[in-house]
């Protein structure tokens, strides 16, 4: 991605000119740095034949194609230990493209509202008496791109069928499905486009928004609850594409692959240079928005609730959870001593680290597109 940047930032910069937002150029700028002597880094060297080498810092960006498998892995093995002990719903909210071209005109308002109204939804669907009467558990994740990397908001949300009924007690839902989705989109509707209207002094929504049919897709996933959670977690620190799915580029146009429809097999596209640039920065959401939001009794300030539910259900289904480890062996594990890296070039040194690289000393100025002007330019 740092190649096409540096190959098409500057005609794409000239393009758009000042309508670039500035988490776009962040994001550019970022990208150009990752890993290369601007971001600073430090001197490796072997233990055993002294040979050194130069590891530059990443920019932890999270719209960078080469950062954030860390992140995720981390944020993946935290929500794993959140898990029930039960099935798993999968909810998904779409909108019409009508109102998907007014939530992009007003990322920054309306990014926030769409989670909302998605998350609050599945509240209310469950706390009708019609329905489950009870309180659900529920983790909303916003994506906003297809396979091809064009514009489609939408949310996902991981729903344990199980609930808390008004008098306390921990109930599952013992129904093959959660609710059915021609209500659920008919109640998201009404909700999110009033949302959307409260929040958006004149926001004039066409009357195609209330004429077209909602989509929302309903499903209990059949290949493991812990799969999904992955799925999910890959787009939570990182972006709609990485590294290894850009081919080639080569001339104007760049080649990117992409799953087929049916998950079975990779496509390859082909676009020019300037619209894959376009195509992919419109998915960088403005800076210090969250991606993920929890509600019901999976919101922060009931994680409680979530502890004493998982219990109850691992006592009710006689499943015994893993052994704690001891504090010996806690205190044991934070001494060992980290593994260092191996030596490529003699095979048997570790390499440690000698000095630190300043940044700052290191002149790299990048792609000329990306400063000059812009650069003085506030968040």
């Amino acid at each position: 991605m740092a190649d096409v940047i540096n190959r098409f930032g500057g005609a794409y910069m000239a393009e758009h000119g000042a309508s670039i937002p500035y988490a776009h150029i962040k994001a550019m700028r970022a990208i150009t740095r990752c890993r290369t002597p601007a971001a600073g880094g430090h001197v490796l060297e072997c233990d055993s034949c002294g040979d050194q080498t130069y590891a530059y810092h990443s920019c932890r960006h999270r719209a960078c194609t080469r950062c954030g498998k860390g992140a995720n892995d981390a944020w993946a093995d935290r929500r794993r230990n959140e898990l029930l002990p039960v099935r798993y719903f999968q909810v998904v909210f779409t909108v019409p493209k009508c109102v998907a071209r007014l939530i992009r005109k007003h990322q920054r308002v309306l990014y926030p509202i769409f989670i909302k109204a998605s998350g609050e939804t599945l509240k209310k669907m469950a706390r009708n008496p019609k329905r489950l009467g009870g309180e659900l558990g529920i983790m909303t994740v916003l994506h906003t791109w297809t396979r091809q990397l064009k514009y489609h908001p939408h949310t996902h949300n991981m729903v344990p069928a199980v609930y808390i009924n008004p008098d306390g007690d921990v109930c599952e839902v013992d129904k093959p499905y959660l609710f059915p989705h021609k209500a659920l989109a008919k109640l998201f509707k009404g909700k999110l486009l009033a949302m959307m209207k409260a929040a958006v002094d004149g926001l004039q929504v066409p009357r195609s928004a209330y004429i077209k049919k909602w989509v929302v897709h309903v499903e209990q996933p059949s290949h493991g609850d812990d799969i999904v959670l992955g799925y999910l977690a890959r787009y939570i620190h990182r972006t709609a594409l990485s590294d290894r799915r850009i081919l080639k580029v080569e001339g104007e146009k760049v080649h990117f692959s992409y799953r087929s429809d049916d998950r079975k097999g990779w496509k390859t596209m082909c676009l020019r240079g300037r619209e894959f640039l376009r195509r992919f920065l419109q998915h960088v959401v403005p800076q210090g928005l969250h991606r993920v939001r929890y509600f019901g009794f999976w919101n922060a300030n009931s994680r409680h609730d979530l502890a004493d539910i998982k219990a109850t259900l691992l006592k009710r289904k006689v499943i015994k959870p893993p052994p704690a480890p001891t504090p010996e062996a806690l205190a044991e594990a934070e001494l060992a001593p980290k593994e260092l890296p191996k030596c490529a070039c003699c095979d048997k040194g570790r390499l440690f680290i000698l000095r630190l690289l300043d940044r700052d000393s290191i002149n790299y100025p990048g792609p000329a597109a990306l400063y000059g002007a812009r650069q003085s330019r506030a968040p």
